[in-house]
């Protein structure tokens, strides 16, 4: 922990960003202080939209051209907010680095590894053998031994290979500040730990100052010395990690930690902040929480309140602190009520039955063993799981269960039809399969058409499934109340939807086949925390009325706990263990899963060795 006596290296006060268009300026963030010392670890914590991302490319002089940055950021005697270009180019790397959530955005994939390290070392002479040894050195502290790494290109790695390297080009001219931004949210649980672990090393080891931007907050609480709560682009609250996760001061910081699915028990319902984050401009003159907040009231909305220091090292822009605090005080001691069992047996219909399915990739030269004798049953209005991390198979079983693969070996039977070869298949068979099979993606916004309105986009999927619906409007508008949704959003397109919202209407979509199963590959895995348990919540709701079943493929343990009856776990594109979610959760017996188990973040901060 850093000691609180020690000198800021990084001071920000009133950062504003704001998008300008032409004579008009829209506000993005409104109003940011923050102070960063030698050797802590800062947390940044909120939902979408509400400045985090923003602040940390102010912080590195990567703003777009169309967003300017007033207000002042000290480092090293100098304001970051004033320096050109070409000034920047002296801090960006050398005082201040930076690791994002997808090293692709920062990493040139026309570049091999090792070029791109060599490339951000500090400038000075070096002979080709002394710069690959330095390089190496570098690969070396960030955990890659491999010396082939330095000739490969950054898509021939692992999504964890990839951070690495990202870490050891930020790291390269020895930063005295690093800001990572969301550098594991992409990441399967173990990957997860390790990456963490490898930042909380180094960081030790050369006293460097850490900002960590993430909307997970039990990586934050690990992680951080302080967090700062960050909400319609203005800090709400701030504190130590451990005063602040044992009792929040403002309703929103509360709302996120309620939000948070547990790791150690099923919930009959998550808890959900209702409505969205604002845009500043909306909230300038009130609590820009009022709306979504149940303690609201007049003097919430008669002006905005300031953030006020409550004790030392707390703050809160809350205005009602003093009267709500036991409240707030006693909702977070609220222990949330484990959902009743639903006395599930696997003694169904079986949908979805795959008997010792094999998947190989490539041809007669390198060939890749993706699945290996994987036998998988999904049955009528089960929810099952499937667990593991990257490249353990279970999103190429997916694929297979909605016909974007085929297998190699084995036999999968869907509806009691053999898909061992889709494309042979008959044109009737196909049609039913697609009524009894449906999938939602990771990402909505890649799957829904940008150009086309929601209502085109879910009539078109209404037509191609029931081509005689007589009323294509009228089953438009039940399949956006179906998933909570209004008419009215019927005539948006997706660019204007919140990401829960366009998750929302790519389940809508998949709901006008009418399937019997809805396959979610890592559905939720991209949402805040808020709008994750508003969709789990809604996935809960359309099992319970409409009795749709779900192949809910996941890395995390704590998400699959709460919609799942029966899990596999997968592993090297095997399964190496099976059974009732909470059975397996609860006394995992394959070493592999006992690992998933030790690898979900714990706020203490004994997870990471802390």
């Amino acid at each position: 922990m850093a000691a609180g006596g020690l000198d800021a290296v990084l001071t920000v006060r009133d950062l504003r960003v704001a998008h300008i268009d032409g004579p008009s300026s829209r506000t993005l963030v409104a109003g940011i202080d923050l102070t960063v010392r030698a050797g802590e670890t800062v947390g940044i914590v909120g939902e979408s939209g509400s400045g985090k991302s923003l602040t940390a490319r102010a912080l590195t002089g990567l703003l777009a051209s169309n967003l300017s940055a007033t207000g002042q950021a000290v480092f090293e005697g100098r304001d970051l907010l004033s320096l050109s270009e070409r000034e920047w180019r002296t801090v960006r790397g050398r005082g201040i680095g930076l690791v994002l959530q997808d090293p692709f955005t920062m990493l040139s994939p026309t570049m091999r590894c090792g070029d791109i390290i060599a490339e951000s070392l500090p400038p000075g002479r070096r002979s080709t053998r002394t710069r690959r040894a330095e390089v190496l050195r570098r690969l070396v502290e960030v955990g890659i031994e491999d010396e082939s790494v330095m000739d490969r290109y950054t898509f021939q790695l692992s999504g964890g290979m990839r951070q690495r390297v990202g870490i050891a080009a930020a790291l390269a001219r020895n930063p005295s500040v690093l800001i990572a931004d969301e550098p594991s949210t992409a990441l399967d649980v173990t990957t997860q730990k390790e990456i963490l672990e490898l930042m909380t090393r180094i960081q030790a080891d050369r006293g460097m100052a850490l900002i960590l931007i993430t909307h997970d907050l039990r990586v934050a609480f690990a992680m951080c010395d302080r967090v700062h709560v960050f909400y319609a682009g203005s800090v709400v609250e701030v504190g130590e990690s451990k005063e602040l996760d044992a009792l929040p001061l403002h309703p929103y910081t509360l709302g996120l930690l309620q939000s948070e699915p547990p790791v150690d028990h099923r919930v009959a319902k998550l808890v959900t902040i209702p409505g969205a984050v604002p845009r500043p401009d909306d909230v300038v003159d009130r609590c820009s929480f009022a709306a979504r907040c149940q303690w609201s009231s007049e003097v919430c909305t008669s002006a905005a309140p300031p953030i006020r220091e409550i004790s030392a090292g707390r703050l809160t822009a809350c205005a009602r602190i003093d009267e709500i605090e036991d409240e707030l005080r006693e909702a977070r001691q609220l222990v949330s009520v484990p959902a009743s069992k639903r006395g599930f047996e696997r003694a169904g219909t079986t949908i979805i039955s795959a008997q010792a399915v094999s998947k190989v990739f490539g041809g007669s030269g390198q060939k890749v063993v993706a699945l290996d004798s994987v036998s998988i049953d999904v049955g009528e209005g089960e929810s099952v799981g499937l667990v593991g991390e990257s490249g353990s198979g279970k999103t190429t079983f997916a694929r297979l269960t909605v016909g974007l693969e085929s297998i190699t070996g084995g036999h999968l039977l869907i509806d009691g039809i053999d898909v061992r070869d889709w494309r042979a298949l008959k044109r009737a068979d196909l049609r039913r399969l697609r009524q009894t099979v449906q999938m939602v993606f990771q990402d909505p916004y890649s799957s829904l058409n940008p150009a086309r309105s929601v209502g085109w986009t879910l009539a078109e999927a209404v037509t191609t499934h029931a081509p005689d619906t007589r009323s294509v409007e009228r089953r438009v508008g039940e399949l956006l109340a179906s998933v909570g949704l209004s008419p009215d959003d019927a005539q948006r397109r997706p660019a204007v939807l919140s990401g829960g919202m366009r998750q929302r209407v790519a389940i809508a979509r998949a709901l006008a086949a009418k399937p019997r199963i809805l396959v979610c590959d890592e559905a939720v895995s991209a949402l805040d925390v808020s709008v994750q348990a508003q969709i789990l919540n809604l996935l809960t709701s359309l099992r319970d009325d409409q009795g749709i079943g779900y192949l809910f493929v996941t890395h995390d343990l704590s998400i699959v706990r709460q919609v799942t009856d029966f899990i596999y776990v997968m592993s090297r594109g095997r399964v190496v263990e099976s059974g009732m979610t909470d059975d397996v959760l609860n006394a995992p017996q394959d070493p592999y899963t006992i690992k998933l188990m030790e690898s979900m973040p714990r706020p203490d901060g004994a997870w990471l060795g802390r």
